[in-house]
């Protein structure tokens, strides 16, 4: 019986081991084998990990699934919402404020074309307000010249 602890590692590893199992050529673990689910040998400790927020607080630990971003519990092997009915109600549960959404953006868009309109139209009235008080102005500056003549 081996008393050293490394080599007693290489079938299996005590928890809470952090050091990585030895590999092989190919890069799987060695002393593993095949395993009987199919699955590769690996060593599950390096999988990444879940990360959702638990109840607790913290990051869930659990190792996300293949492909995806979380595990199994977390809704790893979910492929959304299919139906028209489950599309919209997925929409409705990521709503927050509506401050980007399409409705409030062609809003947005109308008043600033009302608004754009509307500045049209006061430069108009104002260029021709301007003009009206010109013409004001020259009309009184010719009747001055004509009674200083007239005296």
């Amino acid at each position: 019986m081996p008393t050293d602890r490394t080599k007693r590692r290489t079938k299996s590893r005590p928890f809470g081991d952090s050091t990585p199992p030895p590999k092989n050529a190919t890069g799987a673990v060695s002393g593993r084998g095949i395993l009987r689910n199919g699955n590769p040998p690996g060593d599950p400790t390096t999988a990444p990990r879940c990360g959702a927020r638990t109840r607790a607080g913290g990051a869930c630990q659990a190792p996300a699934v293949r492909g995806g971003r979380r595990c199994r519990l977390h809704g790893g092997l979910s492929t959304g919402p299919r139906t028209p009915e489950g599309l919209e109600r997925s929409r409705r549960a990521r709503w927050k404020h509506g401050a980007y959404s399409r409705e409030r953006h062609e809003e947005y868009q109308r008043i600033k074309a009302e608004c754009r309109a509307f500045n049209e139209e006061q430069r108009a009235f104002h260029a021709e307000l301007f003009r009206n008080i010109r013409a004001v102005i020259r009309l009184r500056a010719a009747e001055r010249r004509r009674q200083k003549r007239a005296r």
